[in-house]
C-alpha cells in the first residue's frame, strides 16, 4: 500500500494504491490481482485501470486508462 495525500494531517485530496499478495484463483478471475486506486475516497476507485506509474526523487505521474479517469474524476 502506498498513499499520496495533500496535508500530513488535514488531508483533503489523496490518492491510494494497494496490491493483495495473497491471492486465491478466484481474486484473478474477477480482476482483483489489479492495483486498486482509490481517489479521497471509496466512491472514486476500482481494480486496475493504471496503464503506467512513473517515479522519480520529485514526482510521481500514473497514467490510466480511459475508464478509471472517469471513476476516478482525476481530469
Amino acid at each position: 500500500m502506498i498513499g499520496f495525500a495533500d496535508d500530513e494531517f488535514d488531508t483533503q485530496e489523496c490518492v491510494l494504491l494497494q496490491k493483495t499478495l495473497n491471492l486465491n484463483e478466484e481474486d484473478v478471475e474477477v480482476g482483483l490481482d489489479k492495483v486498486h486506486i482509490t481517489y479521497n475516497d471509496e466512491l472514486q476507485s476500482l481494480y486496475g485501470g493504471i496503464i503506467k506509474c512513473y517515479f522519480t526523487r520529485n514526482q510521481v505521474e500514473i497514467t490510466l486508462n480511459e475508464e478509471a479517469t472517469k471513476i476516478v474524476h482525476l481530469f
